[in-house]
């Protein structure tokens, strides 16, 4: 019932209503891959994998919409 009044709202709002675990995961395997294979240093590779997942962000919203 929750899941069916969340799409009911997020429809009539305009809202895309994906899953947000695969945008998760993306940012944590660019996380992992900016730390562990390309050597980066850990902040510094939340700070990139953040950004980069902003930018997918707004361009699925873009696209969609």
């Amino acid at each position: 019932m929750v899941a069916l009044g969340l799409t009911l709202v997020l429809s009539i709002m305009g809202i895309v209503n994906l899953a947000h675990g695969e945008i998760y995961m993306f940012g944590a395997y660019g996380a992992y891959y900016f730390c562990v294979i390309a050597g980066l240093n850990f902040l510094l590779a939340l700070v990139i994998s953040t950004l980069l997942i902003g930018l997918l962000g707004i361009a699925i919203e873009r696209i969609f919409f």
